[in-house]
């Protein structure tokens, strides 16, 4: 299992609960579908530490028994040792501690992993400096490869600052996938400069990225932006992990609906198609995607 701690929100009272609940040392404490009674019941199992088997996003969602499809439609999950997920040297890596009053998630790089005996990743780092680790911490490690995503729990079995920052993890007994659902959108709120191909900087206009996927984007503006079939060039700004990332990408438009009201973001609606993307781009878009997916997770 990979558990996570809940938070005060996910145990409502007097409503089934949509998860198995364990304490902090993996103990079932309550079945999913159990109805908390009262405020107090609720807080008492917090108290105790109250956990839940992440099983991903999407899950989260669903509330989806662990292999099985959810009762609301959810995906399946899969149980794979490490050495089949296939992730490769310098994938990011989300990592939260398993502390129920304040959990925390850092993002780090997988260094290597020796099987059957540890996973190595750099050291998390808050405002340019090391976090601190301790020896026996345990992590809820998340990671995606391909179209999965997978989560793990590991502690920590050495931290080391030599020959630079890094800790090695125990290796897991077991890693939880799941197929994440085909070109999968997070909600954003991106500025971009969209213009034909070719043109200058008069034909450039403004407008905000609603949403965005490694394959497109839903474009919300003042004006028309075009017709359905048009090409545009879509300019905008990524940032993440301090680093920002330009990227200039050759779009269709795919759809385009004109609000009842105009809103804060303009009134006309554009969905696009992401064409021509060079290796680079797919991946930055990649990466920003599936860490927005493991945020919101």
């Amino acid at each position: 299992m990979s558990l996570v701690p809940l938070g005060r929100n996910e145990l409502p009272v007097g409503q089934p609960l949509a998860w198995d609940i364990y304490d902090g040392n993996g103990t079932l404490v309550a079945r999913h579908g159990v109805v908390v009674a009262d405020r107090a019941q609720a807080d008492a199992l917090l108290a105790r530490g109250a956990y839940r088997d992440y099983l991903g996003p999407e899950h989260a969602a669903t509330g989806a028994p662990a292999g099985e499809e959810g009762r609301a439609g959810g995906p399946a999950t899969q149980s794979f040792s490490l050495d089949e997920v296939k992730l490769q040297i310098g994938d990011p890596v989300q990592i939260q501690t398993q502390d129920p009053q304040n959990p925390l998630r850092y993002y780090v790089r997988l260094v290597g992993y020796a099987k059957g005996r540890s996973v190595l990743l750099t050291m998390p780092m808050v405002e340019d400096r090391v976090a601190l680790v301790r020896e026996g911490q345990a992590f809820v490690v998340r990671a995606f490869s391909g179209k999965h995503a997978y989560a793990f729990t590991a502690s920590v079995t050495r931290a080391t600052s030599a020959p630079f920052p890094h800790m090695h993890l125990s290796w897991p007994s077991e890693v939880r996938g799941m197929l994440v659902r085909h070109n999968p959108r997070v909600e954003t709120r991106i500025i971009a400069a969209v213009s034909r191909p070719g043109g200058g900087p008069d034909d450039t206009r403004a407008a905000t990225l609603v949403n965005l996927s490694t394959s497109g984007a839903l474009m919300a503006c003042r004006e028309p932006l075009g017709e359905r079939g048009d090409a545009l060039v879509v300019k905008f700004k990524l940032a993440q992990e301090g680093i920002e990332s330009y990227l200039g990408i050759n779009a269709l438009i795919r759809a385009t609906q004109r609000e009842r009201e105009e809103g804060i973001l303009g009134g006309i609606r554009h969905g696009v198609e992401f064409v021509d993307l060079l290796p680079a781009d797919h991946l930055t878009l990649s990466a920003y995607v599936y860490r927005k997916l493991a945020d919101e997770g």
